[in-house]
């Protein structure tokens, strides 16, 4: 064992059952255990340290023997393979032996893991003995990625000592990590709540008990900004640590590396915002909205951005905007209608985003247009920033129903693969009020199978729910919804599938 005399500090564990993934609380007093055996790691980088013996002893220990352990020691050297060798960062500050320190003892269910700092950048590292119970995932994959949670807190004191305004970033980084060295662990998105429940926080507000929520805007900043290829080719995240070593903020290290890209911080932050608006909506990366394939996650289903949505009429909307957060609104359009945006000032940065029922017509919209059309059900959501400082805006939203010409937009879902069990509706502009809509299906023979008369329309956009006239009898084919309007018909085509 190590005689080291202890500085100072270190993290309390939570006895609470809440999960809690680390501290960075330079408080409390935290000597090293003493325990009875210990493993060197293949290559030397470190010695885990273990019990053979009691509660804080690995479930599977035979003698002094452990496969725990052994995968202990590997996930260790693996994390600071990809942190020091491939993504280039300064290893961290040596202790007396040189040989990093990794404790296994027994923390309540629910706590991951904790980096405890004895001073002068050294530390050492504290983690569970199973893994088993009060994680979102569990046993090796959580152990793996909470050794490299935790060892990138070691490298970041090399770099710069924790400070309570600065502890978003050392989370930030701590977290965006473990997708990088774990990514089928995937934990990381379990945290986003704090970020998604309060869209409109200012980035450099976050804490330390809240910077788990970034981790996402770490792969933002990989493939929309450096734009590469593998997530091992990030440079923005290292830069960022090389500019507080220097001694600037946060914030201020990573706008001057934007610059390098002429870019501001409010440009990336609304953008990576506003896609964030998708999250879910597509099942891979082949769309233009996503920046990181975990966006198609359904684990990011129960963590939706907090939107209040108004419905949408004419108004002037005041925003307060600055350079280090979002200021947002948003809007549900239940007619189709074309809007008019006026504003006094234009933002200097900022996004519009629309989200569709049809995938297909999702969009993000540079805050510089004037025109837009919104289909029904559509939600319009303006996300403004400043790159410029703090000032306010007025933005004057004029709403135009006007339709004019028939039109079938869509009928969905197609193909219907439950007729008579779920809800199929159309959109539909109608130019004129209607004094005699009917409703027609035809099969791919020209035969009609159903219709249903449904009496007037006013003039404007609607969506119909033709459900009603879908039998569950309707065997597998191709077949056509027309609509006869007064006469004139409009016919589109749907296809059944089951």
């Amino acid at each position: 064992m190590k005689n080291v005399v202890y500085i100072v500090l270190c993290l309390s564990i939570c006895v609470c059952q809440s999960k809690h993934r680390c501290a960075l609380i330079e408080s409390v007093r935290d000597d090293r255990p003493e325990m009875h055996a210990s493993l060197v790691s293949h290559k030397g980088n470190f010695m885990i340290h273990y019990d053979t013996l009691g509660v804080r002893a690995p479930l599977d220990v035979i003698g002094s023997d452990s496969d725990y352990i052994n995968e202990v020691a590997i996930a260790a050297e693996y994390g600071r393979e990809i942190l020091i060798d491939t993504l280039g960062y300064h290893p961290e500050m040596p202790d007396e032996d040189a040989v990093y320190d990794i404790y296994v003892t027994n923390f309540n269910d629910g706590y991951y893991g904790v980096n405890i700092h004895e001073g002068n950048g050294v530390s050492y590292i504290k983690i569970d003995n199973d893994y088993l119970e009060g994680f979102y995932t569990s046993g090796l994959l959580v152990m793996r990625l909470t050794v490299a949670h935790e060892y990138f807190h070691a490298v970041q004191r090399w770099y710069q000592e924790i400070s309570g305004s600065e502890g978003y970033f050392f989370e930030l980084s701590s977290t965006w990590l473990e997708d990088l060295v774990v990514p089928d662990g995937d934990d990381y998105l379990y945290w986003v709540d704090d970020l998604f429940n309060h869209p409109e926080k200012e980035f450099d507000s976050f804490t330390s008990e809240t910077g788990y929520s970034l981790a996402l805007y770490g792969h933002y900043l990989s493939n929309m900004v450096e734009k590469v290829s593998h997530p091992f080719q990030n440079t923005i995240i290292r830069e960022v640590w090389e500019g507080i070593k220097e001694g600037k903020t946060t914030l201020e290290s990573l706008q001057n590396i934007l610059d390098d890209y002429n870019l501001s911080f409010a440009d990336t932050w609304s953008d990576f915002m506003a896609r964030n608006l998708y999250n879910g909506l597509y099942d891979n990366m082949s769309n233009d909205i996503y920046y990181y394939t975990d966006q198609s996650s359904p684990i990011l289903d129960q963590y939706q951005i907090n939107l209040i949505n108004s419905n949408i009429f004419n108004r002037n909307i005041n925003f307060s905007i600055n350079d280090r957060s979002i200021d947002v609104f948003s809007f549900n359009s239940y007619n189709g209608v074309s809007i008019t945006l006026d504003h006094d000032i234009l933002p200097s940065a900022g996004s519009i985003a629309i989200i569709s029922n049809d995938a297909e017509n999702n969009r993000l919209i540079d805050v510089s247009n004037r025109d837009i059309v919104l289909d029904p059900t559509d939600i319009i959501c303006f996300m403004y920033a400043s790159d410029q400082g703090e000032y306010d805006i007025e933005l004057s939203l004029s709403v135009n129903y006007s339709i004019n010409q028939t039109k079938i937009f869509n009928i969905f879902p197609n193909p219907i693969n439950y007729p008579g069990n779920e809800i199929v509706s159309l959109q539909v502009d109608y130019m004129n009020s209607i004094d005699n809509l009917i409703f027609e299906i035809f099969d791919i023979r020209g035969r009609m199978i159903n219709s249903a008369v449904l009496g007037n329309r006013s003039n404007g956009r609607k969506i119909e729910d033709v459900g009603f006239l879908l039998s569950d009898q309707t065997p597998n084919g191709v077949y056509f919804l027309r609509l006869n309007v007064d006469g004139e018909y409009y016919t589109t085509k749907y296809t059944v599938f089951k």
